[in-house]
């Protein structure tokens, strides 16, 4: 959808109501698919179709880890039908078992319109109904310790990554494209070897750099969050193994990968080559489908479903660390989020930074901005 003006001033505003309602929060979130295409051999990148986007999407994780979406569309073109417009929405609410849907219209609307949204999950809001949302929630600029209304700071903000140096192009594709297409399961491993073949080119003295990183970082965490989800459900008792079996596709893709694993070691041990030619019997030994980081990042997940209260904010502290302190020299986390600040969520912070440091091979003072806190 095209942003004019008037739609980023609406975007950014129900962003701000959805902040306030305690949703992680993302604008112009691009849904997309792989573009056959008979050249596609010689690309680094996939061609990449864009289907449609989501103007505002938020993301909130309940003290159980249920998860919660909730979308808005934003137009200021006021040829479109309202109630045509609600029934589009309905289907990207289905794709992505979205529990509230807003969709903001310049054009007065009717009694009528609104009720058939509402029939639907929608609310429908022209700018007096948007406006009573703002003061209800206290979501304008006045009453926010977070540039989540100014125009300028994520101008700056998108302007600024959509620069960054060219060999980041597969860490910028992820953030835009992949994280959205993938299965829930596949995006931490994904978000891990992603940055991982990008850390080299990765600069700690490079602001976006270490901006991009903070948002892949804050991606990341909503995997997390999500795989906690099932954790907390199937086994708690067990983290590691609950956490293998939910990155692996389930017990079953996990039962067939350890056989598969099983059989190649024995064809190995099997070949009747030159010894020289062959892995050592340590390293065949040591073959696994596990990361190397799988216990660390288990050791995490423990901690995480052991707290939820402090674990479910951790998206939203990394968003404001990102607009406040990553890019601005301006309010605090205590500032921002006042008596509902949590030393364990900035503390979960820090571990996941740290973490993600020692998976990925990143230079630590990538995540040096944590430090202005």
């Amino acid at each position: 959808m095209a942003m004019g003006d008037q739609d980023l001033n609406f975007k950014l505003r129900m962003q701000a109501i959805l902040w306030r309602l305690g949703y992680y929060t993302r604008i112009n979130v691009k849904l997309a698919a792989p573009l056959e295409s008979s050249r596609q051999g010689r690309r680094k990148q996939p061609l990449l179709a864009e289907l449609t986007d989501i103007d505002v999407l938020g993301v909130r994780f309940d003290a159980d880890y249920t998860r919660s979406y909730a979308v808005a569309d934003c137009t200021t073109r006021r040829r479109l039908s309202p109630v045509a417009r609600t029934f589009w929405l309905r289907g990207v609410m289905d794709h992505f078992r979205a529990d509230r849907g807003y969709e903001v219209l310049a054009k007065k609307l009717s009694p009528y319109e609104k009720q058939v949204a509402a029939n639907l999950g929608i609310t429908l809001l022209d700018e007096s109904s948007l406006q009573a949302l703002e003061e209800r929630y206290r979501a304008n600029s006045a009453s926010l310790k977070i540039r989540l209304t100014d125009k300028r700071a994520y101008t700056y903000l998108e302007d600024g990554i959509r620069q960054v140096d060219s060999k980041l192009a597969p860490v910028l594709a992820y953030r835009k494209y992949a994280f959205w297409q993938n299965e829930a399961n596949r995006n931490l491993l994904n978000a891990i070897s992603t940055v991982r073949r990008s850390k080299d080119v990765l600069l700690p003295s490079q602001k976006f750099h270490r901006v991009l990183l903070l948002d892949i970082v804050a991606l990341f965490s909503v995997a997390l969050l999500e795989a906690c989800g099932i954790l907390f459900r199937t086994n708690p008792d067990n983290v590691l193994e609950a956490l293998r079996t939910y990155l692996f596709g389930g017990p079953l893709a996990l039962q067939t990968k350890k056989m598969l694993l099983k059989d190649v070691r024995t064809l190995v041990e099997s070949l009747q080559i030159q010894p020289s030619l062959l892995p050592s019997q340590e390293v065949i030994r040591r073959l696994s489908l596990d990361p190397e980081y799988l216990p660390a990042l288990s050791d995490i997940a423990q901690r995480f479903v052991s707290k939820p209260s402090g674990a479910i904010n951790v998206p939203r502290y990394l968003q404001a660390l990102i607009m406040e302190r990553a890019l601005y020299e301006g309010s605090t986390l205590r500032e921002i989020f006042a008596e509902d600040y949590s030393d364990i969520t900035f503390k979960f912070v820090h571990d996941l930074a740290r973490f993600f440091e020692g998976a990925t091979g990143v230079n630590p003072e990538m995540f040096q901005d944590l430090e202005k806190d």
